[in-house]
This record gives C-alpha cells, sequence and structure tokens, in this order.
C-alpha cells in the first residue's frame, strides 16, 4: 500500500514479548543509525508501550516469517501495530505517536505526504551507513528495561 500500512500481521509470540506492550518495533541491527534511533525511542518510552527486536534476531525472523505477504524490510524499519505492520515514515510516526508528551507531536509529520516523506527516508536509508556509520554493537533483544536478550 502507498500509505506505508500493510494490513493483517501476526501478533507477536506469546513467549519473549512484554504483554503491556503495543507495538513492536523491527530494526536494522547493523546500523548504526537504527541503534541510536532505538535507544531514543527507549529512553523515552515512559510507559513501555514499544518494544525492539534487530531484524536478524529469531523473533523478528518469526514474525516476518507469519506475515501473509512475503516482505522484505531489508533498510527499512517496521512497526508492527493494531494488527497492521508499518513501514519507512508511518513506521517512524507511529513509533513517536506512542511515546508521551512532548515527543508525541512528532508524529504530526504525517501532515507531510507520505510519497515525500518516503523519499526522505529512502535517502537517509541509502546513505546511513557513510553518514552514521555501522553497528554500535546493537542488542538483538526485545526491549523493555531490565528484560533479557531472547536470542
Amino acid at each position: 500500500m502507498s500509505d506505508g500500512v500493510r494490513r493483517r500481521a501476526a501478533k507477536p509470540p506469546e513467549d519473549g514479548w512484554s504483554s503491556g506492550a503495543t507495538a513492536v518495533v523491527l530494526y536494522d541491527g547493523d546500523c548504526g543509525l537504527c541503534a541510536s534511533a532505538v535507544n531514543f525511542l527507549r529512553r523515552r518510552d515512559r510507559f513501555g508501550r514499544l518494544q525492539f527486536a534487530s531484524q536478524a534476531s529469531p523473533a523478528a525472523q518469526a514474525l516476518l516469517a507469519s506475515w501473509p505477504t512475503r516482505v522484505s524490510p531489508d533498510g527499512t524499519i517496521v512497526v508492527i501495530y493494531r494488527g497492521d505492520y508499518r513501514t519507512k515514515s508511518e513506521a517512524i510516526a507511529t513509533a513517536f505517536g506512542l511515546l508521551p508528551r512532548p515527543w508525541s507531536a512528532l508524529a504530526g509529520m504525517r501532515w507531510v505526504p507520505s510519497p515525500v516523506r518516503d523519499r526522505a527516508y529512502d535517502l537517509v536509508a541509502r546513505h546511513r551507513r557513510r553518514w552514521f556509520g555501522g553497528p554500535l554493537s546493537c542488542p538483538t533483544w526485545l526491549a523493555g528495561a531490565g528484560e533479557e536478550p531472547i536470542d
């Protein structure tokens, strides 16, 4: 779909996922920018609405394999929220929208048409390793304060 939202994503597996989270963020664990973004979101997610998994982790691979339509998330953030999976700028807007104020205001980026937002996303994604470097020893665990790695 052109709006960055795809329907009927699989539910997260019962084991290894926090019951209080409302969205799962799948990110590129080999990307310094992605790891920094995950750390930024984790520090501001006071209510535990987000969980995180590197796309290379077994938990993320299980989610990706269970989607009705095969998705290739290479270089793209994926957020699973309310039974839908969102990619690119829509995924970012969704994640920010779940943070407390003032950060949730950044979800207002949706006022910019999605083709414009996604073009900017693609530009950054294409150059992210050159501009922001490689991995920062990214964790592959599902986040929640104090949770242990699942793989």
